[in-house]
């Protein structure tokens, strides 16, 4: 590097610095006095996972003022929940099953939409999974659900929506990451991953977007704290800050949106907060991570007690040629008796030890024989009804 050189650096240095502190003196200011917030009247929003928790909030908060909402889940009856309560505070909304998770339904969900609706303005990926377990208890089934429901979905959306903002030159993405993003815990590995490729993914597209001269295209990415949205979800809490309203949340979420900004916390100070902490040593970090804590972990599944099954000798004729090579004094498992096929000729088999079905801890043990009599459990309400 000439000297040259060295001086067109220390000068970019300089105003970089300078640009900065203009930016960080910005953000205090519009701590204090807010920021000016577009309008969304007439805007066209689509909302994933709309029908219940944080997605149908959103929702809801956008119907509010004025927007027109098109509301996807894949639970259609939760769906068409928020639908009506849009529309009962005035609002106006439709409904759409989809399961983000499969490609071919989002794009033909997604031409439904405008054909019926018109092009989507602003969308807000919202659906996504919270499992909680230890790293080493996932299975990779679990894992692809998760980044199938948390990552890919996103990007099927994108497809979906994104070509016609950039044909018509405006637009505005939004994703909902979390705050475990950018500080993950203990038992939220796959989860805190799958949340930090939806954070690299928002500011990759950003990038994108700026270099195509895009600028009417937004993009917005949240990082929310825990919220109490969901109270069916099998999770214990040990937190030195408590979990936020939704409905806190929920509006803050909107807020940004309408404040055009690119990335926000919930609350706001925590994003700046855990960035600060990563600037520090890691005995530091280490200490306030120990100071502000979170704590999350599996809630125990109580197991219920099984019914008393009784056996009680029933009457019954199977017909089935499924097992006419095999000799009458050896016996087979099946796991479910329904999978016997079905009969072509006259072979009876019988179940000889029917174990209650229910519980899965047996399966039925079956064999050829002449006579069509066999024990078959009931529980006892089912006798007692008979």
């Amino acid at each position: 590097m000439n000297f040259c050189d060295a001086t067109y650096l220390v000068l970019h240095i300089a105003y970089g610095i300078l640009v900065t502190t203009g930016y960080i003196l910005g953000e205090l200011f519009h701590i204090v006095i807010p920021r000016k917030r577009k309008s969304v009247k007439g805007e066209i929003v689509l909302v994933t996972g709309a029908g219940r928790g944080l997605g149908r909030r959103v929702a809801l908060n956008f119907g509010r003022r004025q927007a027109f909402v098109v509301c996807w889940d894949k639970n259609a009856e939760n769906n068409q929940n928020t639908v009506w309560d849009i529309r009962q505070e005035g609002g106006q909304a439709i409904g759409f099953k989809c399961d983000v998770t499969d490609r071919e339904s989002v794009m033909e969900t997604a031409l439904l939409v405008q054909q019926q609706v018109g092009h989507v303005t602003i969308l807000v990926n919202n659906a996504g999974i919270y499992p909680v377990k230890a790293v080493l208890d996932w299975t990779p089934e679990e894992i692809a659900k998760l980044f199938d429901t948390n990552v890919y979905a996103h990007f099927w959306t994108l497809k979906a929506f994104l070509p016609a903002m950039v044909e018509r030159k405006r637009g505005h993405i939004v994703a909902v990451s979390s705050a475990a993003a950018i500080a993950p815990v203990a038992h939220e590995v796959p989860y805190s991953a799958s949340k930090s490729a939806v954070t690299g993914l928002m500011d990759g597209l950003l990038q994108e977007l700026r270099l195509q001269n895009m600028p009417n295209i937004k993009v917005t990415c949240v990082h929310p704290y825990y919220a109490a949205s969901r109270t069916d979800l099998p999770v214990k809490f040990d937190l030195r800050i408590g979990r936020l309203s939704p409905d806190y949340v929920a509006k803050q979420i909107v807020r940004g949106v309408l404040e055009e900004r690119e990335a926000i916390s919930v609350p706001r100070f925590m994003y700046f907060w855990i960035c600060f902490l990563r600037c520090l040593p890691q005995g530091a970090r280490k200490r306030w991570r120990e100071i502000f804590y979170t704590r999350v972990w599996p809630e125990p599944i109580q197991v219920l007690p099984q019914d008393k099954t009784s056996l009680e000798p029933t009457s019954i004729t199977i017909q089935s040629d499924a097992f006419t090579d095999v000799p009458a004094s050896e016996e087979l498992k099946v796991h479910d008796p329904e999978m016997i096929p079905p009969p072509s000729d006259d072979k009876p088999i019988r179940i000889i030890n029917m174990i209650n079905q229910e519980s899965g801890k047996h399966s039925p043990t079956l064999g050829i024989m002449n006579e069509s009599f066999t024990n078959i459990p009931q529980h006892k309400e089912q006798q007692e009804q008979e």
